[in-house]
C-alpha cells in the first residue's frame, strides 16, 4: 500500500471478514465525493472500503469544484490514488493538486459538445495525467452531465502527443 497516503486500517478490525481479506478481481475503486449526487460516500466509509481492498487497486476520488484543501485531506485520508475533476477546476487548481498531493494523479473531466476544441483542452496537457470526456445535452436551456450518447468527434484531442 501506498505508505505516504495509505490508511490506517489497523484501526477499523471489525471491517475484516474471516477468508476474506480484500476485495478482489478489480483494478481500480471509484468513490464519489461530490454531497449532491446519490453516490456519495464520506471520506471516512471510502477509507474502510480501502482496507477491504488490495493494495495494488488504484483509488480515485471524484470531486466537484471542491475547495483544494478539502481535496487534500480526502485523498491523504483515503489514500487516493487519482482524483478526477469534474467541475470548472483551471488549470492553476489542477496543479496544486498534482504537486500538493502527489504521488497522488488528477485525472480532468470535460463536459464536451460539437463545439470543443483542441485548445480547450491543450491548456491542461503538462498538469494532469489525462482527460475523461463526459457528454451533455441541453435541456431546458441548461447541460445535463452524461446519459446522452451524444457521440463526439476525438479530433478535438489531438493537442499534442504523449
Amino acid at each position: 500500500m501506498n505508505t505516504k497516503h495509505g490508511s490506517r486500517c489497523a484501526e477499523r478490525p471489525t471491517l475484516w471478514m474471516p477468508g476474506r481479506r480484500c476485495i478482489q478481481g478489480v483494478d481500480a475503486l471509484g468513490f464519489i465525493f461530490v454531497e449532491k449526487s446519490p453516490r456519495y460516500i464520506p471520506a471516512q466509509k471510502a477509507g474502510e472500503v480501502v482496507c477491504l481492498s488490495a493494495a495494488f487497486v488504484d483509488r480515485v476520488g471524484v470531486f466537484i469544484d471542491r475547495d483544494v484543501q478539502e481535496v487534500l485531506e480526502i485523498i491523504l485520508e483515503v489514500g487516493l490514488t487519482y482524483a478526477q475533476l469534474h467541475g470548472g477546476e483551471d488549470p492553476s487548481y489542477c496543479r496544486q493538486i498534482a504537486r500538493m498531493a502527489a504521488p497522488c494523479k488528477v485525472i480532468k473531466a470535460f463536459r464536451v459538445g460539437l463545439e470543443n476544441q483542441a485548445a480547450d483542452f491543450a491548456r491542461y496537457n503538462d498538469v494532469v495525467c489525462g482527460f475523461l470526456l463526459d457528454t451533455y445535452i441541453k435541456r431546458a436551456g441548461r447541460r445535463e452531465p452524461g446519459r446522452s450518447s451524444i457521440g463526439v468527434s476525438l479530433r478535438v484531442l489531438i493537442c499534442k502527443g504523449r
